[in-house]
């Protein structure tokens, strides 16, 4: 780390003082500072984001002759979830199509796979992790495989998650580079831009502690002003339905229901998010699970994440245009009188069929055949082509099932199409056999 003077400067960014040690140590340069490349180390939160190409977050933009060399990323994720699907791409002296196009978070910080532990290796480690939820920290080391720069370099990662989830990153990159050389100049407010994100969260967290007799004041104020930014980044639904439980709790039962009946519809039909059960039936009367035939929840997940729209003036949910097969995940209430059980359940489905494979599906289930093996779902039988494009309900029968949330994010059971294309799924029926 050549260099002819240093400036270490540490922030603390909360309201607490902290206390540090840090060992400084240095050598003498054995040639000529000014001809030796100097070492950099730049520390960013979501920096100079390109809305062109949103799904890339940028770690570091060099304008000059250097060597990009390593990065330390950390990632916060309150929500949990698998995070590191997404590519790092290097772009070099002003390349259009990066040369370097990866395969994966997980494959460039090393995981090979995802790894809720810790481990440490010659050029990759991880040296915070909490089982995918809240904080990680990973680091990559190019010492032998350094990417050098003529003119420029840009490293980016696809972000797999939004910030609004919220799921924000942070990093330090590490490049040497020649001197002199144009500064990467940031957005000095690029790292407040996250705020009403990490504000929306508190929110839902403090709400979702809130008992009777508590201040209720204060959670109005910041539900008022984080109404635009939750509708804009898709959380309208979620904000209203916390606040509903709020009031539902304080006893407020009437103003509960003005704020939660024009998100309704988007909230229960045609089906209730698992995620959001509970805050609903905290503000409406929970359903009846002991009746013959019930609806599941539907389960967000990955590969399996949906969006609802009305199709040949129905109300379904859709699958988000994918080049794979499209998957849909649901999960039996836990109220349920048969989860963990081993019984033949029957579950009725009504689809559309626009007369592509894509809009045809098998149903894969928790079953006891898969008790041994481990993660396996059971496919039920086939159904079969329908003569004509339209809505159509099929019943399929599945034996042996066992519906206790061993599949993909805790469900029970998807629906996967049978080709490139999507799903439309208006009702689901779930019930016994006699």
């Amino acid at each position: 780390m050549p260099f002819a003077k240093a400036r270490v400067e540490l922030s603390n960014e909360t309201s607490t003082q902290q206390r540090i040690q840090c060992d400084l140590r240095y050598t003498p340069a054995g040639s000529e500072v000014a001809k030796l490349g100097r070492f950099h180390a730049w520390w960013h939160r979501d920096a100079d984001l390109d809305e062109a190409r949103e799904i890339d977050w940028t770690m570091l933009k060099a304008v000059g002759r250097g060597r990009y060399c390593g990065v330390m990323l950390h990632v916060w994720n309150p929500k949990g979830g698998w995070w590191g699907e997404g590519d790092e791409k290097f772009f070099v002296d002003g390349e259009k199509f990066p040369s370097t196009f990866g395969t994966g978070s997980e494959d460039y910080f090393g995981y090979a796979w995802c790894n809720p532990g810790l481990f440490q290796n010659c050029f990759h480690n991880q040296t915070i992790s909490e089982g995918n939820v809240g904080h990680i920290s990973v680091n990559r080391w190019h010492i032998a495989d350094n990417v050098p720069f003529q003119e420029s370099f840009e490293g980016a990662i696809e972000k797999y998650y939004p910030n609004s989830r919220p799921t924000l990153y942070s990093c330090v990159a590490y490049w040497y580079q020649a001197e002199p050389h144009r500064k990467w100049e940031l957005d000095p407010e690029a790292a407040l831009k996250t705020d009403e994100d990490l504000e929306m969260f508190v929110f839902f967290q403090r709400a979702m502690e809130f008992d009777a007799g508590d201040e209720i004041v204060p959670l109005r104020k910041t539900y008022q002003r984080l109404k635009t930014h939750a509708l804009k980044s898709g959380y309208g639904d979620a904000l209203n339905l916390r606040m509903a439980r709020v009031e539902k709790v304080a006893g407020n039962d009437n103003t509960a229901l003005s704020i939660i009946t024009p998100s309704m519809e988007n909230l229960s039909e045609p089906f209730v998010e698992r995620i959001k059960a509970a805050d609903l039936w905290a503000v409406l009367p929970t359903p009846d699970q002991a009746q013959k035939s019930f609806k599941p929840y539907l389960t967000d997940n990955e590969d399996g994440s949906t969006k609802r729209i009305t199709k040949a003036d129905r109300r379904c949910i859709t699958t988000r245009s994918n080049e794979r097969r499209s998957c849909i995940y649901f999960a039996i209430p836990d109220s349920a009188q048969f989860r963990d059980k081993d019984r033949t359940a029957l579950i009725t489905v009504t689809y559309y069929y626009d007369g592509t494979p894509g809009s045809l599906f098998q149903l894969q289930y928790d079953s006891h055949y898969g008790d041994e093996l481990r993660d396996m779902y059971m496919p039920a039988e086939r159904n079969a082509l329908p003569s004509k494009v339209g809505w159509h309900s099929v019943t399929i029968k599945c034996p042996r099932s066992r519906f206790i949330g061993r599949q993909n994010a805790r469900s029970d059971f998807r629906l996967i199409s049978q080709g490139e294309g999507e799903l439309f799924i208006s009702d689901i029926r779930v019930r016994l056999a006699e």
